[in-house]
């Protein structure tokens, strides 16, 4: 088993279609290019391949073959952009932005197209830029992939879900200039069934159309629009929309007159931008000034100070290609090259990097490209290094596929708390499509650790788990180790279900060694986010159930917590136990805070059990 070819899974998408190699060519690369490609000659991009897939309504990514450093560099800005874009990480946004920039996008224009569309969320809520300018840009950047730009008659079945995207921001911006509406509104008609195949340009979609609403004073509309919209965000964790969902409703209602519920959701989006991002709690203040100047908001944090990012350039860049190269080139990066470079910096053995995920022949085959890795080892091998491999899709053997479609709707069925019994169903189907391979079955025993309470159980699953890949494991030796995310999954549970068990006495030190796992490797931020902040909300759990107020509050002075602000479910638990914590040492004030922030991310979360729970369990207002 192996990642399933480039060549073979383009090939096989566009015959599935009918399609021609010249109907699937144009606006991308050429017939000539096309049919290398297919043929296993040329190599291609990972934006390009993504744009040839999204044409064929293929929403997916790939770990491909990369030109060179360079463009992997670029891939890998896009991807972390577009992560912390979806957690409203609006400063980290620019960065990676800046970044791709000042590699010249490696001069492919399917890598610019997605930096302009990126870097649009932005311009949303910085006016710095003339509109002229942004709508020229945005043509420009269409015109890159195809030929005329007619907006009375689009054809969105021939476009890719980067040129959509760019014709949505344009829709946005003509509508935000106050001028036109019926174009905007012309340009989302003719969209609106091509957008709904992509998650993605979907929500941008809905926000421009509530948007719309709301400028042209449809303020009923804006308001379930934009409750339809807040909910859509939540069910996929999309705090952008989410924020964005909650500030149009309170316009809504401000421009109906309902004062008192439009100041609870207004508040409340301003409130949570400010945990998420000073740029768009600036620019949210900035605007309910200028409309409403008299509403008093009561914030439960301090606004911080904000340092405006410097403009990036909107000068159309020179020499831009489509993205498709020689695969024979020396300069090719590969899998195994991304891997060997990880590795030899970060001056990890082999032994070490592979053990229980291959052997240590095995890994010298695919660090020097003479062989190809199954899905579950190069995924396990890129997270031991420290990268987030949630950004890469993989494509494999047909058992592959069908297990990780299942891993993913167990997943949606844990987070959505689904039943019981098709959630057991589902872990039956992937212990049948497993069929003994050890990975996979690493992968079972995680679910199956959510179906018990009993702590002896899970604590069993666990390390009977975790010995498929690292025999002999003890916790007092994880900082010998590197961990797959599979790994610091079974990690995490297991030290849980210590902690609120009766022998928990060395639950506070295997939290300090997870902890110190995090932050003494090269562990990057997108990684930390989904594994170290689990583990330091449980840790704040056990402490706070614990009364163990003042190590609490030390801890959270001592370590970096910014990893959990990436999840408002988590600082729920954090806030809830840090006001509890406050509030036993008498500090009133800072007590009282933090239940303000809780009520306004609950209302985000339009999460009515947290808000009665809060309530009534952090009663500190009559004391």
């Amino acid at each position: 088993m192996s990642i399933l070819g480039i060549s073979q899974t383009i090939k096989e998408a566009r015959k599935r279609l009918g399609l021609s190699q010249r109907q699937l060519s144009e606006g991308i690369c050429s017939i000539t290019a096309l049919c290398n490609i297919e043929n296993d000659k040329y190599g291609v991009s990972p934006s390009t391949f993504e744009a040839l897939m999204s044409k064929m309504g293929i929403h997916c990514k790939v770990y491909p073959t990369f030109e060179n450093q360079n463009d992997y560099e670029c891939f890998k800005h896009i991807e972390d952009a577009t992560s912390y874009l979806r957690y409203c990480k609006l400063d980290l946004v620019y960065q990676e932005l800046e970044n791709l920039q000042s590699k010249s996008y490696n001069h492919n224009y399917h890598y610019y197209q997605k930096w302009l569309y990126l870097y649009s969320h932005l311009m949303i809520i910085d006016k710095r830029y003339d509109t002229d300018i942004i709508l020229d840009c945005l043509k420009k950047g269409f015109l890159l992939s195809q030929s005329s730009f007619d907006l009375e008659k689009l054809d969105p079945v021939s476009y890719n879900y980067s040129e959509t995207n760019l014709l949505l921001f344009y829709a946005f911006f003509i509508l935000d200039r106050q001028e036109d509406y019926s174009l905007c509104q012309n340009i989302l008609d003719q969209l609106e069934s091509h957008c709904s195949h992509d998650q993605t340009t979907s929500f941008l979609y809905a926000f421009i159309q509530c948007y719309y609403f709301y400028k042209t004073e449809q303020f009923d509309e804006a308001y379930e629009y934009a409750k339809q919209l807040q909910l859509k965000s939540l069910s996929d964790g999309n705090y952008t929309f989410i924020i964005f969902s909650l500030y149009i409703k309170g316009l809504s209602l401000l421009q109906k007159k309902h004062l008192k519920e439009a100041k609870t959701y207004i508040n409340a989006s301003v409130d949570t931008s400010i945990i998420y991002s000073p740029l768009l709690t600036d620019a949210l203040i900035r605007h309910i000034n200028s409309i409403a100047p008299d509403l008093e908001l009561k914030l439960s944090l301090d606004v911080p100070d904000v340092k405006i990012p410097n403009l990036l350039s909107l000068d159309f860049p020179n020499n831009l290609k489509d993205g498709y190269f020689n695969i024979y080139s020396k300069n090719v990066i590969g899998l195994g090259d991304i891997i060997l470079h990880r590795r030899t910096a970060q001056k990890i053995s082999q032994i070490k990097l592979c053990q229980g995920l291959c052997s240590k022949s095995a890994l010298s085959k695919i660090e020097q490209g003479k062989s190809k890795a199954s899905i579950l080892v190069s995924m396990g091998l890129l997270e031991r290094l420290g990268l987030s491999s949630r950004e890469f899709c993989f494509y494999g053997s047909q058992q592959e596929t069908a297990f990780y479609k299942i891993v993913l709707t167990l997943i949606s069925h844990y987070r959505f708390h689904l039943d019981k019994q098709k959630y057991t169903s589902y872990i039956d189907d992937l212990i049948a499509i497993a069929d003994n391979d050890p990975l996979m079955l690493q992968y079972c025993y995680l679910f199956k650790t959510q179906l018990t309470t009993n702590k002896s159980e899970i604590i069993n699953l666990c390390k009977k788990a975790l010995n498929i890949t690292i025999p002999n494991f003890e916790l007092i030796n994880i900082p010998q180790y590197r961990f797959s995310n599979v790994e610091m999954n079974f990690i995490n549970v297991l030290v849980n279900a210590i902690a609120f068990s009766d022998n928990f006495s060395d639950a506070p030190y295997y939290f300090q060694l997870i902890y110190q796992y995090a932050t003494d490797n090269n562990i990057e931020l997108l990684w930390k986010k989904n594994y170290l902040a689990v583990a330091l909300a449980k840790y704040v759990r056990f402490l706070g159930e614990k009364e163990m107020y003042s190590v609490l509050l030390a801890r959270y002075k001592q370590w970096d917590f910014s990893c959990c602000y990436f999840y408002l479910d988590v600082l729920l638990d954090i806030y809830y136990y840090l006001s509890k914590a406050y509030h036993s040492i008498g500090d009133f004030d800072n007590a009282l805070k933090y239940k303000s922030i809780l009520t306004s991310i609950a209302i985000i979360l339009n999460n009515v059990h947290a808000l009665e729970h809060i309530q009534t369990d952090l009663d500190f207002d009559k004391t």
